[in-house]
């Protein structure tokens, strides 16, 4: 035993390390965002130039809160200012406010570790964003034990064996915690180790392999969890899981239906060992600010009126809102499944109806001309009313074709002189598709009667170009402030078609 004491102090009295902070700028990544504006859930302030600013939450490996409250975010030139350092609630990172600008260098300085490397990120205005560094300490670990020839594993890899002096020195390890195993015939060793700048020598004992077993208990919610861990698919009996482990480290994931999954690790070094995991369930707890006045669809279901609050699955949701006398609005709203609850405001329909009154002249321009009014009114629809003719008033005093055949018999002989007489009669839909887009549609009366004068200036009225019956037209209004112009088409008896154009004020 004084052997044993005497070699562990000459270690510790030996032992040198190296220590880098290191910065990973790849692994920057936006957190915690609005769904809808994509800004931070919690509002950052701005530097003392007034510039936008952007929270980094660094989450630092290898170090204890003690170390990483002694860290110094520094920003060389003087074109990007800190403003805001504090250690993470949980303790291992560290919360930065910093100036936002398309190329944005810092680095760390430690009074023990010294400074990091520098690094160059892209940051927006009031969004926040999630970063990894670590202290890439390394120093050399001795490992103790009284049995020569015992194999040694630092985080499953074979290291080495033990020597005649009943030591082996790990050149380099990295700070943190790692699974250190003995193995020897049938007797085995495991204990989980942190290595530190104080702590690089450790003293193991091996015993019999069946020894070095325990009871893992998960205690898991909801009851019909599942749990996988080192190669094996376990179910719950009422949420209880026990499972003879022999010592060392297991990642492990449970997993239910409709619940978010559980990821970790747990590491057993003796008899028993209990675990309790509740899932969260997969939903995000969305609540949506609006007016008491304001009424609320999602996704097309009515919720009521002003604020809401419920559980959605992930996905995208449609937020309607409307206020009597005015448009209605719309946004969209994203859930995933790492949300586990979201407060937004509801689209807010602040834009009244306009009561637009229609005054047009109206005309159609081919094949033949004609000349009318249209009167209407809209707010999101709306109807119309629309009178075209060309005022013509000859009447034919028999009937003929166009193949020149009188209807009672005999030839027709024209003089080369032709009438029109056009009539249309129509109302329908206006509709406000857009702040200056109106389409419409609608139907009536219509008539179309051609004529022709003979050689003996009498009219005749050429009956396969005579048509009326039902009318129909389609057409857009565009709106340019208070002047507003036509563009359809319209068709008598579906065998005559109009062009039509028409120009007028919406007030």
């Amino acid at each position: 035993m004084v052997a044993l004491l005497f070699v562990s102090m000459a270690v510790c009295a030996q032992t040198t390390s190296s220590s880098t902070l290191v910065l990973d700028a790849s692994s920057l990544t936006p957190i915690n965002a609005d769904a809808v504006t994509g800004l931070a859930l919690d509002p950052i302030g701005k530097d003392r130039s007034n510039r936008a600013c952007a929270r980094i939450k660094l989450h630092v490996n290898r170090m204890t809160p003690e170390e990483i409250a002694e860290i110094e975010v520094k920003a060389p030139g003087g074109n990007v200012l800190v403003m805001k350092q504090q250690v993470a609630f949980d303790g291992n990172g560290l919360i930065v406010e910093i100036t936002a600008r398309p190329e944005t260098r810092f680095y760390l300085r430690h009074r023990k570790f010294g400074d990091s490397n520098l690094v160059t990120v892209s940051l927006e205005g009031n969004k926040e964003y999630r970063m990894e560094a670590w202290n890439e300490l390394a120093v050399p670990v001795t490992i103790v034990c009284m049995t020569q020839g015992a194999e040694v594993f630092l985080d499953g890899v074979f290291q080495g064996l033990i020597g005649h002096d009943h030591m082996l020195t790990l050149p380099d390890v990295p700070s943190g915690v790692h699974d250190l195993r003995l193995v020897m015939g049938t007797d085995e060793a495991f204990k989980q180790i942190t290595v530190s700048n104080d702590q690089v020598s450790f003293n193991i004992e091996l015993k019999n392999r069946e020894l070095l077993h325990g009871i893992l208990t998960f205690n898991v919610t909801p009851h019909d969890a599942v749990l996988e861990i080192d190669g094996e698919t376990l179910t719950s009996e009422n949420g209880v899981i026990n499972r003879r482990t022999m010592f060392g480290t297991y990642p492990y994931t449970v997993t239910a239906e409709g619940y978010h999954k559980a990821e970790g690790s747990v590491t057993i070094d003796i008899d028993s060992l209990s675990r309790n995991i509740v899932l969260k369930p997969l939903v995000t707890d969305l609540t949506v600010n609006a007016g008491d006045d304001l009424k609320m669809w999602i996704n097309g279901e009515p919720v009521g009126e002003g604020t809401w609050t419920g559980a959605l699955a992930p996905g995208t949701y449609e937020i309607k809102t409307k206020k009597s006398g005015h448009y209605p609005a719309y946004s969209t709203v994203t859930l995933t499944a790492d949300m586990e609850e979201l407060a937004i405001d509801a689209p807010d329909a602040a834009v009244p109806y306009e009561k637009n009154l229609l005054a047009m002249a109206s005309a159609s321009v081919f094949p033949g001309m004609s000349y009318g009014a249209m009167l209407g009114y809209v707010q999101t629809i709306g109807g119309y009313a629309k009178f075209r003719s060309n005022f013509e008033s000859v009447k034919g005093v028999y009937n003929a074709t166009s193949s020149l055949d009188i209807e009672t018999g005999g030839y027709f002989w024209p003089s080369g002189a032709k009438a029109e007489s056009i009539m249309n009669v129509s109302g329908g839909l206006l509709i406000r598709a857009a702040k200056f887009l109106y389409p419409y549609v609608g139907a009536g009366y219509g008539s179309r009667k051609v004529m022709w004068q003979d050689a003996g200036g009498r009219w005749a009225d050429i009956t396969d170009y005579t048509y009326s019956g039902v009318s129909a037209e389609a057409g857009l209004i565009f709106k340019f402030g208070p002047v507003a112009l036509s563009a359809g088409a319209s068709t008598t008896a579906f065998k005559y078609t109009s062009a039509e154009v028409g120009l007028g004020v919406m007030f």
